[in-house]
Formats: C-alpha cells, sequence, structure tokens
C-alpha cells in the first residue's frame, strides 16, 4: 500500500477517496501513525492529515459511506467547522445511508444544517442532551425551511426547557442572546 501511494499520490487526478480508503487502512489495520506513512510516501504530515477522515467517525460509517458512495458527504461533515460537533453523529448516519432512501442527507440538507449552525446559537445545556440534539437535528431537516427568523421563532417552541424567555426584540437580553 505504501508503494501505491508512493506512486499514486503525486498524481493530479488522484481522487480524497483513493487517498483516504488506502490511509485509513494504514491506520486501522496496520495501526500505522500519519507521521510514518508521511514519510514512508514522502509527503508532509499536514497533507496526509487532510486523507484523514475524523477518527472519532466510527469504522462501520466509514465502511458503509464508501459502500454507499457517500464518502463525499462525510468528508463534508467531518470538516464543516460551522455545523455542531454534537450533531455530526446524527449526520453521518443520515449521510450514509443507502442511495435512494428518503433519509438519506443530501447536499440540501447538509446546506441547511450549515446555515442553521451559522444563524442559531444553540444553548450547551441542549447540547448536552443527546436525544434533544437528535430531535433537533430532525426537525430542522424536516421543516427544510432557509429563514433564520423562522428558526429563532421556533427553536425556543421546540426546546422551552433549554430557553427562559421566547426570543422577540422586545424582551431580548443582551446577555442571553443565544442566536448572535
Amino acid at each position: 500500500m505504501i508503494k501505491i501511494l508512493r506512486k499514486v499520490v503525486p498524481l493530479e487526478t488522484t481522487s480524497w477517496i483513493f487517498k483516504n480508503i488506502h490511509v485509513m487502512e494504514l491506520i486501522d489495520k496496520y495501526k500505522m501513525e500519519i507521521k510514518d506513512i508521511a514519510r514512508l510516501i514522502g509527503q508532509d504530515t499536514s497533507q496526509v492529515k487532510r486523507w484523514v477522515l475524523d477518527s472519532r467517525i466510527p469504522v462501520r460509517i466509514r465502511h458503509l459511506a464508501y459502500q454507499n458512495e457517500a464518502m463525499t458527504m462525510v468528508k463534508n461533515i467531518c470538516q464543516s467547522l460551522n455545523i455542531y460537533e454534537e450533531f455530526k453523529p446524527y449526520l453521518y448516519e443520515r449521510a450514509v445511508k443507502p442511495q435512494g432512501h428518503k433519509d438519506r442527507l443530501k447536499d440540501i440538507d447538509f446546506e441547511l444544517l450549515v446555515l442553521f449552525c451559522k444563524t442559531n446559537r444553540i444553548p450547551l445545556s441542549l447540547l448536552s442532551d443527546a436525544t434533544d440534539v437528535e430531535s433537533l437535528v430532525e426537525k430542522v431537516l424536516r421543516t427544510r425551511f432557509m429563514i433564520p427568523d423562522f428558526w429563532r421563532k421556533l427553536l425556543p417552541e421546540w426546546f422551552p426547557h433549554h430557553f427562559h424567555h421566547h426570543y422577540s426584540p422586545q424582551n431580548q437580553d443582551p446577555s442571553e442572546d443565544f442566536f448572535h
């Protein structure tokens, strides 16, 4: 595998998925470290790190992502700086569903979640409750509304026990502004 990577990595046509699969196999199966792989294939450690999926992604998800042609979506979820880390396990599960499955995460769903996370600060109390996080992800995906004001109104209605008061410009307390 090292010989293969050493030959194909310099080629511009080598896909991220190809590099990822081989590097992840070296890490998972042969317990190699990124710095050793980088040294053996003649690449910078930072470059090889870009080919590695987040180690928090379960091996089962990685295999399903490859099998169901969802590597790009899993990579996008993994690398997103905007999506809350607590959302990612639920998004991975949706991303690796078989093609054609009604609940498979689509590009529009991903963009919706990115926008949602960019425009809403979620209370830590909600993020620490796995059941509520899963419910929130499902509700955002099910509504498919991309209107931040709609979310600002509904978030406290969906999870009133995590919000001290309803959000409105009239009663907004700057110290409790969860959305900006």
